[in-house]
């Protein structure tokens, strides 16, 4: 791929705020280091390296974990193309997690050193960082919400609700998801065992809720997705996200 400019990028419409005027977009489009490719596994960056850099993906995805003091692996989050990871290296200057590429991926990297002028000189960009740590704030504590439910299955479904919602932000497809991360780090997430989530999901697939071919997995009944998930006394915030999600009809492959 060649050079690829900030507003020609298929991801724009994600990544950039809206309210830049083309002088603006053009200096952000300067100073980004856009399109690093990285093989499966590699790691972007450490938990507790100084935070130098925020990422957005442009192919593949990400995971990010942290080690206890065990020496246990908890996996913290996962990423997909036009998501901004990075974020919480804001709070103290560190990078609180580590970051993994899930497979081969494509990221573009904004240069902190850059980001005091941005946000003084750019509303719509401080906006927009403010919104997403924000939102980073709210998902972790409907996560927070998740994990204390005691329903393996409200968890999983969850989870795959929200890929779809996700998935759509980018790829204008049908109900089908291409699942990067292996079982273990799904279960890893969701405070499971790998055996509880293979489990769930040979249910699913055996009630047509989902069908699956290799890492294609196919949303088959969204319906039924959503009974799953418990609303928690009508405290969990991805109601209207939950609700909004509607069925799409589906080719038999």
């Amino acid at each position: 791929m060649g050079h690829v400019h900030c507003q020609d990028c298929d991801l724009s419409t994600l990544c950039i705020p809206l309210g830049l005027d083309d002088k603006e977009i053009g200096y952000l489009d300067s100073i980004i280091r856009r399109n690093r490719k990285v093989k499966k596994k590699s790691i972007l960056f450490h938990a507790g390296e100084p935070c130098h850099s925020l990422y957005a993906v442009r192919s593949g995805s990400v995971k990010t974990i942290v080690v206890t003091a065990d020496g246990d692996e908890m996996v913290t989050g996962f990423f997909l193309p036009g998501e901004l990871f990075g974020l919480e290296g804001l709070a103290n200057g560190e990078y609180q997690c580590t970051a993994v590429a899930l497979e081969d991926s494509g990221f573009c990297q904004l240069p902190l050193r850059h980001l005091d002028r941005l946000v003084g000189e750019m509303t719509p960009l401080r906006n927009r960082l403010m919104g997403l740590m924000g939102k980073q704030i709210s998902e972790n504590q409907s996560m927070m919400v998740l994990l204390g439910s005691r329903h393996a299955e409200e968890r999983l479904a969850s989870f795959l609700l929200g890929l779809i919602l996700r998935y759509r932000r980018y790829n204008d497809i049908h109900d089908e998801i291409e699942l990067s991360m292996p079982r273990e780090d799904i279960a890893n997430y969701l405070g499971l065992t790998t055996e509880t989530v293979s489990r769930l999901m040979t249910r699913f697939r055996e009630e047509g809720v989902v069908d699956y071919r290799g890492r294609r997995l196919f949303i088959r009944d969204v319906a039924a997705l959503r009974e799953r998930v418990s609303l928690c006394n009508g405290k969990y915030s991805d109601r209207s996200t939950i609700s909004s999600i509607k069925e799409k009809p589906i080719p038999e492959k």
